[in-house]
């Protein structure tokens, strides 16, 4: 499990709250060797919802399938920082989160499976459009 919140110095919103569950620390992990996980995931979470929504999902992705996975608290959400004006909270900034959370643990040049639910699914929509 990791975890962290905060700005990597990039721009001027944060990074927010967000989860990483490493495929070797699942139950499949042999403790002895470290190999790559299978698959990549990040899902995300629904309108006023936070990743802990999505919690058991992501472990039983990191366990079974032997996968990466990234949780995301939107801005305003969870632990994550509301930002400074209303109008900023869109579509296109949560993008940007994820991107951002994504160079920040470096998995840009991963192939990613997206997931998500309600205000997540639409995030992962124009993710996958943009990226």
């Amino acid at each position: 499990n990791g975890g962290a919140s905060g700005s990597d110095g990039s721009g001027d919103l944060p990074l927010g709250s967000y989860v990483v569950l490493r495929a070797d620390d699942g139950h499949r992990a042999t403790r002895t060797e470290a190999s790559a996980a299978e698959y990549t995931v990040v899902l995300l979470h629904g309108w006023l919802q936070d990743l802990g929504c999505l919690l058991t999902l992501g472990k039983r992705l990191r366990d079974r399938r032997h996968a990466d996975v990234l949780l995301v608290d939107f801005y305003a959400h969870g632990d994550s920082p509301a930002l400074r004006g209303v109008r900023m909270h869109t579509v296109d900034a949560l993008v940007m989160q994820v991107r951002r959370i994504v160079e920040h643990i470096g998995w840009r040049d991963r192939s990613i499976v997206l997931g998500g639910v309600s205000l997540g699914a639409s995030v992962a929509v124009h993710y996958a459009h943009i990226f």
